[in-house]
């Protein structure tokens, strides 16, 4: 969550550099086309991130498939063998995608 939060911020931040420390003009002073500028900008680029946000997934599928799968959660310990199986299958598929790029 914290992450998320530094995320909103630096976008803040740097929006605010690029608007008010770029020279677009000979007038150098904070007008109000500036703070507008800077307004409009910066609730653009929250609004886009947070649509990314919620539209792209945390996990890919088939993590989340196979954790339902052998029921990998908190509340159970996981068997060893289960354990073994699952990061086989995970490397399997990491070295099938790293042969295809």
């Amino acid at each position: 969550q914290i992450q998320v939060l530094i995320g909103y911020i630096a976008i803040t931040i740097n929006v605010c550099v690029l608007i008010f420390t770029a020279d677009f003009s000979i007038v150098a002073s904070i007008s109000p086309s500036k703070i507008w500028s800077f307004v409009v900008l910066e609730h653009t680029l929250l609004a886009l991130k947070y649509v990314l946000a919620s539209v792209i997934a945390d996990r890919p599928s088939w993590v989340v498939h196979e954790i339902r799968k052998h029921k990998l959660d908190k509340t159970s310990e996981p068997k060893p063998e289960d354990i073994n199986s699952f990061s086989l299958r995970v490397t399997r598929r990491r070295s099938i995608f790293a042969q295809n790029a």
